[in-house]
């Protein structure tokens, strides 16, 4: 593997590591889900060579976070649907302008 490709690994780890704090029921480290998502999202963006994928994966944060802070269902959605929808934004924003 090149450097390029683990620092898009490990920015993906970051988000997955950012989600399983956000959907955590009760923690220490719930108030740094959104600090340490918005880092991964934002070093994905940067990293990947993959622009259009990116552009699909932010549109599709976005779209999952408006329809989860709407929906009247499941409060755990609605708790992080504002983190979702900011990630997305951020990374659309990143990738937009790269």
């Amino acid at each position: 593997m090149n450097r390029k490709s683990m620092l898009e690994v490990t920015s993906i780890i970051i988000i997955i590591y950012g989600l399983f704090l956000l959907y955590a029921p009760i923690g220490v480290l719930h108030k740094w889900a959104l600090p340490i998502l918005l880092v991964g999202v934002v070093l994905f963006a940067i990293i990947s060579p993959r622009k259009q994928l990116v552009e699909r994966i932010s549109m599709g944060m976005i779209v999952f976070g408006l329809v989860s802070l709407c929906q009247p269902l499941f409060m755990i959605l609605y708790s992080a649907g504002f983190h979702i929808l900011l990630s997305g934004t951020v990374a659309f924003i990143v990738i937009g302008h790269r």
